[in-house]
């Protein structure tokens, strides 16, 4: 297998767990953002050309989803972030 064989088969890895978890941490969500945002820009990933994935790397971080609803348990704001990963990337 070549690099860019592996980082092809990365990218969609990372897409799929983004677009499918229902719940993840901040940092894991910030790696595979970070994959697939690279992966766009090398027009690997093309599903997410046009989406703002810097923007959405804001909206994750647990403070701004603290202010969504300020009641949430870091376990809801684990599933919370999922929710609004798994919206963004598959409008």
């Amino acid at each position: 297998k070549n690099n860019y064989d592996d980082l092809e088969d990365d990218f969609y890895r990372a897409y799929g767990l983004l677009t499918n978890a229902r719940k993840m941490t901040v940092d894991e969500a910030m790696k595979l953002l970070s994959l697939i945002k690279l992966g766009s820009e090398m027009g690997i990933t093309p599903m997410v050309k046009g989406k703002n994935i810097y923007q959405l790397m804001i909206w994750i971080q647990p403070n701004n989803i603290s202010t969504i609803d300020t009641e949430l348990s870091p376990k809801d704001r684990d599933k919370k972030r999922a929710e609004i990963i798994r919206r963004e990337l598959l409008r």
